[in-house]
């Protein structure tokens, strides 16, 4: 068909005009293939699939919701989804040829609320999960080794891999990006994530709540929107101490009119300081060693039967290093003491120190 097309290409009196384009579609019309149809619809109705087999349509399937795209991902990446290829082996068997299925994508998106839509065709390739479903499926049935999969594995990968390029020319890998680049240019993730987030389903989602009389957890948006209004603790303070020194300025200004100088403040100050020294308790320095021995400081002991003679002993000690007045936890369990024996478990932890 390409050579018929190419042919083609001398005849034209335009010189851009191309016949070898959308050869996918001449070969379905002329052809009469089967394919499997896609149809998108507009706003949140969803896609469908359903199955042309020659000039016969079955049934659409049930409208599947855009947000659940993958599906439609292994249909823009041109790759046969894995379970769809399961379904449409055992059911629709005519739909292959030579290992690959042809998509008839019908949009009605643009043209709404006119009933035509815009036609493309998609060449659906296998891919590698594709493949070890078809080689599950085949060695189901009867015994075979592992050398046996291997073989046929490796039979089914060299029939559906694409010809390989060995060209050094870095024409060929140009080429290959500006395609890449030119197909997924406004499918990047960013775009794809703006357009959910402004898509018809999240406008009319957002129309639905905006609706409603009571909103869902009114409650916890009042106290949200309450604390983002209040000070934080931080700025609360600030506030506490400026006012505070506003204060104390205002009042040294007044008694230093008043020709009393700053015995306000003095009284103040040496209330508040007679304050500390009543409720402070001053701690004796602890005297200088280099002994750093724990001593025994506490001791608690608890003891409970648990029947036919055995006792669940646990002792807690505090110990202090006189070195530098570190306080240390001991704890001893013995799930079957006896009187003499050590054969529980302990272990040692830090408690601080009063500095």
């Amino acid at each position: 068909l390409y050579l018929e097309e190419s042919t083609k290409a001398s005849l034209q009196p335009l010189e851009y005009l191309r016949p070898s384009s959308h050869l996918l579609e001449k070969l379905v019309a002329r052809e009469n293939l089967n394919t499997l149809v896609l149809n998108l619809y507009p706003a949140n109705k969803g896609y469908t699939l359903c199955v042309h087999m020659g000039r016969d349509y079955s049934i659409e399937t049930y409208k599947y919701p855009y947000h659940e795209d993958q599906l439609l991902s292994y249909i823009d990446n041109e790759e046969l989804p894995p379970a769809v290829a399961d379904i449409l082996e055992r059911k629709h068997s005519d739909l292959y040829y030579s290992g690959c299925v042809i998509v008839k994508v019908r949009d009605y998106r643009q043209t709404f609320p006119h009933f035509v839509c815009d036609t493309h065709h998609v060449l659906l390739r296998p891919t590698t999960q594709s493949v070890i479903n078809d080689i599950n499926l085949v060695t189901s049935q009867g015994e075979w080794t592992a050398e046996e999969r291997i073989a046929l594995e490796s039979q089914l990968v060299m029939a559906t891999a694409k010809p390989l390029c060995l060209d050094p020319s870095p024409a060929v890998s140009l080429v290959q990006q500006r395609l890449h680049h030119r197909q997924h240019l406004l499918n990047t993730p960013a775009l794809r994530c703006t357009a959910r987030k402004y898509g018809q389903i999240s406008i009319n989602r957002k129309r639905k709540l905006d609706q409603l009389v009571a909103k869902p957890l009114s409650h916890l948006a009042d106290f949200i929107s309450r604390r983002k209004t209040q000070p934080s603790r931080h700025a609360a303070r600030q506030q506490q101490v400026s006012t505070a020194g506003k204060q104390i300025k205002k009042m040294v200004e007044e008694s230093s009119g008043e020709g009393g100088g700053s015995s306000t403040v003095t009284t103040a100050s040496v209330d508040y300081w007679s304050d500390v020294q009543r409720f402070a308790k001053p701690l004796d320095r602890p005297m200088e060693t280099i002994d750093c021995t724990p001593l025994l400081v506490e001791e608690y002991i608890l003891e409970t039967e648990r029947g036919a003679g055995r006792v669940y002993y646990i002792k807690l000690s505090i110990l202090q290093r006189p070195s530098n007045c570190e306080y240390l936890g001991q704890l001893y369990v013995d799930k079957e003491y006896r009187e003499g024996e050590s054969n529980g478990a302990s272990c040692k932890f830090s408690l601080g120190s009063r500095a």
